[in-house]
């Protein structure tokens, strides 16, 4: 044998452990920077949370709380935000938290990071709920449409809302997902494009008898701001046997109604609706008839003042007749 196959031979073992050496202590490495990275990440939030709660050090006072909450990362944002939703902490999710996020991703939101957030069921459904509010708001709509993620922001909310995941998370999902539709509407060049699979989901939320009404609420709401005239027949047929539906879905369709002004049946519809004992329902009537604004319409307003009992009622009709002469 060659004195040089003899050398290799002598010499791969050792070459074999050396890499396997380097790879381990490589690992460790890691695992000691990520783990450092980790406790940096904890001290920050242990500080915020001081603050917060009212107990900060001498040191963590000379800074104001949106002082603190800039030296976190998104993904420590996050995990605050997360923290203060499955508490309930309104104030901090209602100011702090919102007004951050703001100044945070006001031009440019990490759209593709939040929809993956809003569709982890590990993530706590306060904060999906409080995300998708999140998406919702009219910078954040616009950037979803200059980012041209319109479609996946759909998508992804659509998919969660016809998930077997609780209510609250699905009609969440569906109110956003039409909140983003809706102002992509109203844009010229996405008009039709962005939309006709998000109606085509609502509506087979509105006419599925067997879905929660919450659900079948908020998809009239959305496509009634569509102006969709499929949405009619469905509302007109829940109006027909009333004890078959909840008082939540009834109302929503008494307040989507009024967008129909050239529909008899949406007239129809309101009209069994007045027939209605609870006065939530009556009002959203009273309120979609003067929407409509026809002569027809405004005249039903006008007698109801005649026959109705209910104090809130008749405030409303006298307010309403009110505007009229304005």
């Amino acid at each position: 044998m060659h004195e040089s196959c003899q050398v290799e031979l002598v010499l791969l073992p050792k070459l074999a452990l050396m890499a396997s050496f380097i790879i381990l202590t490589a690992g460790h490495f890691q695992a000691s920077v990520a783990e450092s990275g980790n406790q940096e990440s904890r001290h920050r939030l242990r500080e915020l949370r001081r603050v917060v709660d009212g107990k900060p050090t001498a040191e963590e006072k000379r800074r104001t709380v949106a002082e603190h909450m800039r030296k976190l990362d998104d993904e420590e944002f996050l995990s605050l935000w997360e923290e203060a939703a499955t508490s309930n902490d309104l104030e901090l999710r209602e100011f702090a938290i919102s007004a951050e996020a703001r100044k945070r991703w006001d031009s440019h939101p990490p759209i593709s990071k939040l929809l993956k957030d809003i569709s982890d069921p590990k993530r706590d459904p306060a904060l999906r709920i409080d995300l998708m509010r999140y998406l919702q708001s009219p910078n954040t709509r616009r950037s979803i449409i200059k980012m041209q993620a319109v479609e996946e922001a759909i998508s992804t909310l659509v998919a969660i809302a016809r998930s077997t995941e609780p209510n609250a998370v699905r009609e969440a999902a569906l109110a956003a997902s039409g909140s983003i539709g809706l102002h992509a509407y109203e844009v010229d060049e996405l008009k039709g494009k962005a939309d006709a699979d998000l109606r085509k989901v609502l509506l087979a939320h509105l006419e599925d008898d067997k879905e929660a009404g919450v659900i079948r609420g908020r998809a009239a709401v959305l496509l009634s701001r569509f102006r969709d005239p499929r949405a009619v027949a469905p509302m007109a047929l829940a109006a027909k046997d009333q004890s078959l539906h909840s008082a939540q879905f009834l109302e929503r369709i008494a307040s989507s109604l009024g967008f129909y002004d050239k529909d008899s049946q949406a007239l129809e519809a309101l009209e069994r609706l007045l027939d209605n004992p609870n006065v939530a329902i009556r009002r959203e009537v009273i309120r979609s008839l003067e929407k409509i604004g026809s002569p027809k319409a405004r005249r039903r307003v006008d007698q109801l003042q005649e026959t109705e009992r209910d104090k809130s009622v008749l405030r409303l009709i006298g307010e309403l007749r009110e505007k009229r002469k304005r």
